[in-house]
């Protein structure tokens, strides 16, 4: 009974301070901390590369802008053929994919207004990419001798990047620029590319 009444008065002031301690310990010290140089390794899944792991360089230009870099192996799945009952076959491809973007962080000064994380340009941004693909590695299932080549493409990208702690997370959507867009015939799929990634922050 003793027991009971010393943990009826007594939780109630220590449970608070318990509280504290643990929200204490979920707040990055850092979230506000921005470098200069940023280092991470990234595994992407994209609407173009498909899957990729990349090492990757950001650097600070100044202020809410950066220069964005990453390269990498990367494996995909694509059409290659239809057989003579209608189904259609598929060839899995691994090259070498590269990319080079400028950002601009938009929502960065918002976010520090606010006292929100901000570390290493946690924030939305808006960005100008380019995106290189190297001819096939290697090629599995390949039916006939068509000759895959190497290829790139210009990109208005629109997304969000997340560091907590040392993990790194990221999401994007883009559109091709209008002179890549009018200048010869695409389908919908190669207009657009989107994307999601997860990394480690060295």
């Amino acid at each position: 009974m003793k027991l009971f009444i010393y943990l009826f008065f007594f939780f109630p002031l220590f449970a608070p301070a318990q509280l504290v301690k643990i929200d204490d310990k979920k707040i990055d010290p850092e979230r506000s901390r921005i470098d200069s140089d940023i280092f991470r390794a990234i595994l992407s899944a994209s609407t173009d590369t498909k899957i990729s792991i990349a090492a990757n360089y950001e650097r600070k230009l100044f202020k809410s802008f950066t220069l964005f870099v990453k390269a990498g192996p990367a494996f995909a799945r694509e059409y290659d053929s239809t057989d003579v009952f209608g189904n259609k076959k598929y060839r899995f491809i691994f090259n070498m994919v590269g990319a080079a973007e400028v950002r601009c962080y938009f929502s960065l000064k918002r976010r520090t207004r606010l006292e929100k994380t901000t570390k290493n340009f946690t924030a939305c941004y808006l960005g100008i990419e380019e995106v290189l693909r190297s001819r096939p590695i290697a090629v599995i299932n390949r039916s006939g001798e068509e000759d895959i080549v190497g290829n790139h493409a210009t990109f208005i990208n629109i997304g969000y990047q997340h560091q907590s702690r040392q993990t790194y997370y990221q999401a994007f959507f883009g559109t091709r620029l209008p002179g890549n867009v009018y200048s010869k015939a695409v389908d919908v799929f190669d207009l657009l590319h989107a994307g999601i990634s997860i990394g480690i922050v060295f």
